[in-house]
């Protein structure tokens, strides 16, 4: 899978925001790693979520 730069109008995309790896095993290679041994030793993965922007106040009419 190849990584494309985002070219709209919202401008360039922000690499740091987003994660992926290339993987290189087969679906069948993956499901035979994750052993039930495997999956109840594992610990999830830190999730980084980006820091909520301030909201402008709405304007009144």
């Amino acid at each position: 899978m190849h990584h494309h730069p985002r070219t709209d109008a919202t401008g360039p995309s922000d690499d740091d925001a987003v994660s992926h790896s290339v993987v290189s095993q087969t679906p069948e290679d993956i499901l035979a790693y994750w052993t039930q041994e495997r999956m109840a030793e594992s610990e999830p993965r830190e999730i980084r979520l980006p820091e909520p922007e301030a909201e402008a106040e709405p304007e009144e009419n």
